[in-house]
């Protein structure tokens, strides 16, 4: 095991050290004058993984000799014991504003397994019980419910058989039913979403899932984003992906290096050009970083689900109706694809990929990277909400935003952006909207350049 740790960790330091040659810092005099990657440039660091994760990755990357096809409904049948529903009883109340994940594991399962213990099917109904108006009406879209997107499950499975499993911890087979049977919509998105796999034969499939928390900060925060604009008078910006998306408090992991083990983890357990890609993620950014750095690697063309990415649980938003039905769609048809990964590899501080982990029926590696690039993200995101009632700027109409932060806030933002004080954007004339625009365009690619 010593050997295979050691060997892993050359091979991904060797892919790391490259992608670093490519991805460079440039000033915007550089990105400008056409002179950036042509000049002499500091190399951007990878950053450390968690020794921990270092041998887990290792561990998970072990050759799957015995890996073959698996039909997950087969597998669903053997685990749960699915009949036919007799009867179907409602069950209304609020299960909250958080995301899917969270839902699915504390709130949906749990309440449609004590249905399933008296023999019928739950018919899962989301309410505003009270009537909170931050909390939306699920009439209009703008709260989450689970019947707008999901049919009543048409079996009863059975739940708490198993004496060291209470039927309240059966939550697995529970999230499989509530989901077995989407809605138009959704099933259209997922056949739609399948039929992007290679046809010609079943592969192993590579999940990478990663949660910056771009999501929860477009939810919360979207007016306070926004009057930064797009952000287009720092170009040298909009290509920092792979080294903006870090963790600095464990080792200052990068999207660049997380990306390349999860490849190199899925060279050694299927072998090399042998796997598909399967993208998920709250940041088009990291979709469009990770897409092609992992078709690189398989040497298949990476598969992402079509549609808007989003916090599915819209609360009062600026959001249309169309966009809420959108997010929430492909929301549910990651939940379902991911479920059904064969090496799964995520980057989260949130509960989307365990409940993901719990749905899946057939054999599934799993692991989940110690980096949680969303903690300091929402930190600058707080920052930016309380600058964003003051700035100059906005006297004159066209003139970017500048966020007037004091000593205290730029001490929080310091400590948020990405390499801290490191950071380029300090040097700006203006770092309070350098650094926030840093940190826009690293998650939200509005600039094409």
């Amino acid at each position: 095991m010593k050997g295979l740790i050691k060997s892993f960790l050359l091979l991904a330091a060797s892919t790391a050290s490259t992608l670093a040659e490519e991805n460079q810092t440039c000033s915007a005099e550089e990105h400008a004058s056409g002179t950036c990657g042509k000049s002499s440039l500091q190399e951007e660091d990878d950053g450390k993984v968690d020794s921990e994760d270092s041998g887990l990755l290792a561990m998970i990357g072990t050759p799957w000799k015995k890996w073959k096809p698996c039909d997950h409904y087969e597998k669903f049948e053997q685990k749960c014991k699915p009949r036919k529903a007799d009867c179907v009883k409602d069950k209304v109340d609020f299960y909250g504003t958080r995301g899917l994940g969270k839902s699915m594991l504390y709130s949906y399962s749990k309440a449609a397994n004590l249905i399933f213990e008296e023999g019928c099917a739950p018919k899962i109904i989301d309410k505003n019980i009270k009537n909170i108006e931050k909390f939306g009406d699920p009439d209009e879209y703008t709260m989450f419910s689970l019947q707008h997107f999901l049919e009543v499950p048409p079996v009863v499975i059975e739940v708490g058989k198993n004496k060291d499993k209470p039927a309240q911890d059966d939550l697995g087979c529970a999230m499989y039913a509530l989901t077995m049977k989407p809605r138009k919509k959704v099933a259209q998105r997922i056949e739609h979403t399948r039929a992007l796999f290679p046809q010609d034969k079943r592969r192993p499939v590579l999940g990478f899932q990663v949660q910056t928390g771009w999501s929860d900060e477009t939810l919360k925060r979207a007016g306070a984003w926004e009057r930064l604009g797009e952000c287009a008078d720092y170009p040298q910006y909009s290509n920092t992906t792979a080294y903006s998306i870090r963790d600095d408090k464990r080792g200052g992991v990068t999207l660049a290096k997380m990306t390349n083990l999860a490849a190199t983890a899925a060279d050694s357990a299927f072998g090399k050009g042998n796997w598909v890609p399967y993208i998920s993620s709250d940041s088009e950014a990291v979709r469009r970083y990770a897409g092609p750095t992992l078709s690189d690697r398989s040497g298949f063309k990476s598969v992402m689900v079509p549609g808007t990415i989003g916090h599915n649980n819209g609360k009062r938003n600026k959001r249309t109706k169309e966009e809420n039905i959108d997010i929430s769609t492909t929301t549910i048809t990651d939940f379902v694809l991911l479920s059904e990964v064969d090496l799964l590899i995520y980057i989260s501080a949130g509960k989307f990929p365990t409940s993901v982990i719990e749905r899946a029926m057939c054999p599934q590696r799993s692991l989940g990277l110690k980096a949680y690039p969303r903690h300091p993200l929402a930190d600058a995101g707080r920052v930016l909400e309380k600058g964003s009632e003051k700035g100059k700027g906005l006297e004159k109409p066209g003139e970017p935003w500048i966020p007037n932060l004091d000593d205290d806030l730029l001490k929080d933002l310091k400590a948020a952006v990405p390499k801290g004080r490191r950071n380029p954007c300090w040097k700006d004339e203006f770092p309070s909207r350098a650094c926030l625009c840093y940190y826009k365009l690293a998650h939200m690619p509005v600039l094409d350049v």
